[in-house]
């Protein structure tokens, strides 16, 4: 019996991400393997991204409002902060964002803009309850040693409640997820790795960001003990992904650059988080 001079030849398995699994056009997805996106870009975004967090967080702490006062009466230089920061951070988050490749998907892109959306209205109710709550201040001073119940419940209301709780949680849930969704949009572009004397800045950016996470967690009621499990449940799901790729350990630097970062923030915020809980314990921010 003749052949029929073709040889059968075994499948080779394919990954999720080759059998197109997740969606993505398998152009695209080729194209992602042969030009990823500018290493140097990214890991610039990301250390303009935590420089500027870490300024807009904690410059408003530290400057006194007594010494930055504008013509405005209760309005000060730390307000003016406050409300800048969206118009800062925002546009550096959606750069990251968006720089991925191949594109994210419209799912992914309206998730980002939830995320967003939470992050913009928790930073601009907290600016706004700040606001007001230094208006109820001036009240309080201005009716003497007699306490108005109306006017010590309203202050209570808004310090306590939409300044340090709502304003907050929804200020951290915002980055929390929009980072999330930028770990997963660029989790595919691998590079090769570089000597660690020339990873300075994922490490910039790395211990900016767990700095930041730390004092999220830390600050905020209550924090101390969600963080803990937040940044523990992140941290190890981002080691054991990067492990499962072979891009851990210092002989991979900046092999895949945003989840390096990511990891090594939660990593660094996990380690200051508990040793806060252990000195000062879960409480965080007092409310009086």
């Amino acid at each position: 019996m003749m052949s029929s001079g073709y040889r059968s030849t075994p499948q080779r398995e394919t990954s999720p991400i080759e059998s197109n699994e997740l969606g993505f056009d398998d152009s695209l997805l080729m194209a992602t393997r042969l030009h990823p996106p500018s290493r140097p870009k990214l890991l610039l975004l990301s250390c303009l991204s935590s420089t500027f967090f870490l300024i807009f967080i904690l410059l408003p702490v530290v400057i006194p409002d007594e010494r930055t006062q504008f013509d405005f009466p209760r309005f000060g230089l730390n307000d003016l902060l406050r409300i800048l920061d969206p118009f800062i951070n925002f546009p550096i988050l959606y750069l990251l964002f968006s720089s991925a490749k191949p594109a994210p998907s419209k799912t992914l892109t309206i998730l980002f803009a939830l995320s967003s959306v939470l992050f913009i209205f928790g930073s601009t109710a907290h600016t706004m309850s700040t606001l007001l709550k230094h208006s109820i201040e001036q009240i309080m001073l201005a009716q003497g040693p007699s306490k108005i119940p109306a006017v010590e419940e309203a202050y209570d209301y808004t310090r306590n409640v939409w300044e340090h709780i709502v304003s907050h949680y929804m200020y951290a849930a915002g980055i929390f997820f929009a980072s999330v969704l930028i770990v997963i949009v660029h989790f595919r572009a691998s590079y090769p790795p570089v000597p660690i004397l020339r990873g300075w800045l994922l490490a910039y950016s790395g211990v900016l960001s767990g700095i930041l996470y730390a004092l999220v967690f830390t600050q905020l009621p209550y924090a101390p003990l969600i963080g803990t499990a937040v940044s523990a449940f992140v941290t190890t799901t981002l080691i054991f992904f990067l492990w499962k790729e072979g891009d851990l350990g210092f002989g991979r630097c900046a092999t895949r650059p945003i989840p390096q970062i990511y990891a090594l923030g939660t990593t660094l915020a996990l380690i200051l988080t508990i040793v806060w809980t252990v000195i000062k314990g879960i409480r965080g921010r007092d409310l009086d």
